[in-house]
């Protein structure tokens, strides 16, 4: 495995950014369809008598679909990314230091266990 594998294996193992920039890609072509829509829509009522484009309208309607297909996927992906996350058995609160406890005695919360002049 060279550098770009090792690049690779840590974008894409560790980390959402990847999930939340398809999902914006996909709603990114959603709002270009649109735009490709009303430019047509717009052309048409400015211009009556030109004939509609079909590569212009196909377009619109192909853009539109994989922008969906796109951000629904970019959705699916991040709740499995999500529940694959809750299900690694990583604590949800890290402790620093764990009391001891005996049968009566209270915890120490100080920082100076061990170090002072009556221990």
């Amino acid at each position: 495995m060279g550098l770009l594998g090792l690049a690779r294996r840590v974008i894409v193992g560790h980390s959402t950014r990847l999930l939340f920039l398809a999902i914006a890609f996909g709603v990114g072509m959603i709002f270009a369809s649109f735009v490709m829509a009303v430019y047509i829509v717009l052309g048409k009522l400015y211009d009556p008598a030109s004939p509609v484009s079909g590569w212009a309208s196909v377009m619109s309607g192909v853009l539109f679909a994989a922008g969906v297909t796109n951000t629904m996927l970019g959705l699916v992906a991040l709740y499995i990314a999500e529940l694959f996350e809750r299900t690694k058995g990583r604590p949800i609160y890290v402790i620093r230091q764990q009391a001891a406890r005996t049968c009566g005695e209270a915890p120490h919360v100080g920082g100076h266990h061990g170090q002072g002049p009556d221990d």
